[in-house]
């Protein structure tokens, strides 16, 4: 580790520096991989959407010859309703479903490529829906908005890649990770930009994760994580009652779990190349505070035997 007591660009070597660059890095391309994999599902939901409605539209096709010769006036509208159900279900329905998973998974790439190729169909179907002059609150309308928006996705699922993968490139780019003598740096961001700063005494621990990809090509993330939240557990209990004259519930419920720390990018040193140097010099950092109150107690010590 270089010497953290000397300037390399003072004259005078003893002289005190006030800051060290360590170690810049920042995420590795390949670390980003699975997010530029996100991205790119819809296309896959596409191809998905339009499986599952020949699937659905072969099923619903078989069973229409059973209806009863008695019921031919309801046929058109069983039919038109069977339509319609068919592209709520595939895309529409995909879409939905795959983009509130993401967002509650918290995989931005995914929720946002299929949210954006889904609203955008949507709004262009709507624009390409107003020059007909078709009542709004009709059975046509609905059943050709919902073939605009079937027929839209596959353009805009395309534009929609695209303009994630850029976005998502430009985000990792953005990002700096530096370890100086003094404390360690993460910033980044596009709209929001962030700066975070943490003194090298508040690390409890560091922690180095490592899939089998990053093993291989040699890039992980690297957690400092705090000694205030080191070890923390978070528990829920509650007690409750409800019913009515002849009947009565009560309940207690009780939750634990660990608080883990966060793996975003702009937390932690996420997916550098040659995450271990990293860790060892954070590692040496961390017990320097203590190495430097240990030298001042001899040091008094020895001032205190010579009096």
């Amino acid at each position: 580790m270089p010497d953290l007591n000397v300037c390399p660009d003072c004259d005078d070597p003893r002289k005190e520096r006030s800051e060290v660059i360590l170690l810049a890095t920042s995420p590795d391309s390949k670390s980003f991989m699975y997010k530029y994999v996100m991205a790119c599902v819809p296309i896959l939901l596409v191809l998905l959407s339009i499986f599952v409605r020949a699937l659905l539209g072969g099923i619903t096709s078989a069973l229409m010859p059973g209806i009863p010769s008695s019921l031919n006036l309801v046929v058109p509208a069983v039919t038109s309703i069977t339509n319609i159900s068919l592209y709520l279900v595939a895309p529409i329905g995909i879409f939905v479903a795959v983009a509130g998973i993401g967002w509650a998974l918290r995989f931005t790439e995914l929720w946002t490529s299929t949210a954006i190729t889904l609203a955008s169909s949507v709004i262009c179907g709507m624009i390409l829906m107003a020059g007909t002059g078709i009542p709004l609150v009709s059975e046509r309308y609905i059943t050709d908005l919902v073939q605009w928006i079937a027929y839209l996705v596959q353009p805009f699922c395309i534009l929609a890649v695209i303009v994630v993968l850029v976005w998502t490139e430009k985000f990792r780019r953005s990002i700096r990770y530096t370890i100086t003598s003094e404390n360690i740096a993460i910033l980044g961001g596009i709209w929001k930009h962030q700066e975070h700063l943490v003194p090298h005494h508040q690390i409890g621990r560091v922690v180095l994760e490592q899939d089998f990809f990053g093993r291989l090509f040699n890039y992980g993330t690297v957690i400092p994580q705090s000694i205030t939240r080191w070890g923390s557990e978070t528990s829920l209990r509650g007690v409750g009652a409800s019913g009515q004259k002849d009947n009565f519930g009560a309940m207690i419920g009780y939750a634990k779990g660990r608080e883990e720390a966060s793996r975003y990018p702009l937390d932690c040193f996420y997916g550098i190349p040659d995450p271990r140097t990293a860790q060892n010099l954070l590692r040496q950092l961390m017990v320097l505070p203590a190495t430097r109150e240990e030298e001042q107690v001899t040091f008094l010590k020895k001032i205190y035997d010579k009096i």
